[in-house]
């Protein structure tokens, strides 16, 4: 069992049951692990990469650009947690 944050665990408890059956067969393809969840990884490694060599020359730009690969790294680790989670909130609702 995944520990999925309390915020992701709410919204899927809001969501409807045809979302979270979406979610969950997307989380149960083989694909899913093998493919997505390495290249959420490897997409959050680049962005780090990216930022972390930038030029400190315009401050104002590296913020911006530091702030913005957050944002898509935390975005992209929300929909994981979501995906995965919705395998998790289908049987919760199935079982009760």
């Amino acid at each position: 069992m995944i520990k999925i944050p309390i915020i992701i665990e709410h919204k899927l408890k809001q969501m409807p049951l045809s979302q979270v059956q979406f979610f969950a067969n997307l989380a149960q393809k083989k694909e899913f692990e093998d493919v997505f969840i390495p290249w959420c990884q490897q997409f959050s490694l680049e962005e780090k990469d990216i930022v972390f060599n930038m030029s400190e020359s315009d401050e104002r730009k590296l913020v911006t650009e530091k702030a913005f690969s957050r944002g898509k790294v935390a975005s992209i680790t929300e929909l994981v947690y979501t995906i995965r989670g919705s395998v998790q909130e289908l049987e919760r609702r199935s079982n009760g």
